[in-house]
């Protein structure tokens, strides 16, 4: 997976867009009722390989334990705002 992403992410990029887009449609005409394709499907499909690009090239640089060790800060961080100090 990780080589093919490499090689092929225009490729992925158009799958996803259009799964994304036209899921709509699909669902629409198996239930009976009409419906037009999602407009954001192109805009989630974009997010999607750009954070899947940028997790490969986080892994690529740091290695896998940091890696985790930075999206577990991310999520488990304090819920207390940054204090500065006063001037």
């Amino acid at each position: 997976m990780n080589t093919f992403f490499r090689r092929h992410r225009l490729i992925v990029l158009l799958v996803l867009a259009f799964a994304l887009s036209w899921y709509p449609w699909v669902v629409g005409l198996i239930r009976g009722r009409a419906s037009g394709p999602n407009p954001l499907g192109s805009f989630v499909a974009a997010i999607i390989v750009i954070a899947i690009a940028a997790l490969i090239l986080l892994w690529w640089t740091c290695g896998l334990i940091w890696l985790f060790a930075g999206i577990a800060a991310l999520l488990f961080r304090p819920n207390e705002p940054i204090r500065s100090s006063p001037p």
